[in-house]
């Protein structure tokens, strides 16, 4: 069994996790203080910190991500973070950030349009989910049309029934010269593990999804 020092355990526990995993090929899409990575929507790093959303995983450090995404040993982990040399992650620049994240999210109601021709095209005819789903959604104000035709979904607490501390918004078409359509997500940065929840009657199962349109083309 491999061996590492304390001494190198704690040099590992120091490092910048996005110069860790950029070096090892992983590719993220900087949203404010967050990176979310371009292949799993909701994985999702802040600071050192990480959450992968459908997978109910979250966590500090290179170490515990190494040994949660590619199924790492403690030993192994720390050796592979070794071989490489990165930066030490700059707390005091994440408290500065902290800091300034203290603000409670304020949901950007102006932004929406009270139509929604755009967004029930692109559900209902592009992305083909059940449109008696798509007009329940927007009559839960679960949904809506921004003032650029993105789809708003709004991360509401107790299931989608309280107050908006959150959302994603997906785009409507294609971006010019750029792989696939617009995506962000703005989540309350008290609350990095929340989402786009749904809850139908009493649910006795939950389900984990990508992003909110798996989760729909899944209820359809």
């Amino acid at each position: 069994m491999a061996y590492v020092s304390a001494e190198d355990a704690m040099k590992a526990r120091k490092v910048d996790l996005i110069s860790y995993l950029e070096a090892k090929g992983e590719t993220f899409k900087k949203e404010g203080n967050y990176y979310r990575h371009t292949e799993h929507d909701s994985l999702i790093i802040k600071g050192n910190q990480y959450a992968w959303n459908s997978r109910g995983e979250k966590g500090y450090g290179a170490i515990s991500f190494a040994m949660m995404y590619y199924d790492m040993t403690f030993p192994q982990a720390v050796m592979d973070i070794q071989k490489g040399d990165y930066k030490e992650f700059d707390r005091s620049k994440a408290e500065e950030e902290r800091k300034k994240e203290q603000q409670p999210f304020s949901y950007p109601k102006h932004l929406e349009v009270p139509k929604q021709t755009e967004i029930k095209q692109y559900l209902i005819d592009e992305r083909k989910i059940d449109p008696r789903l798509v007009n329940w959604l927007i009559k839960k104000d679960l949904i809506a049309q921004d003032k650029k035709n993105n789809v708003v979904f709004k991360w509401r607490e107790e299931g989608g029934k309280g107050q908006v501390i959150g959302m994603n918004r997906q785009g409507t078409v294609k971006m010019e010269n750029k792989r696939g359509s617009f995506k962000q997500i703005v989540p309350n940065y008290e609350k990095i593990n929340a989402g786009f929840t749904v809850d139908v009657g009493k649910p006795d199962k939950i389900y984990f999804y990508e992003d909110p349109i798996d989760m729909l083309s899944h209820w359809s």
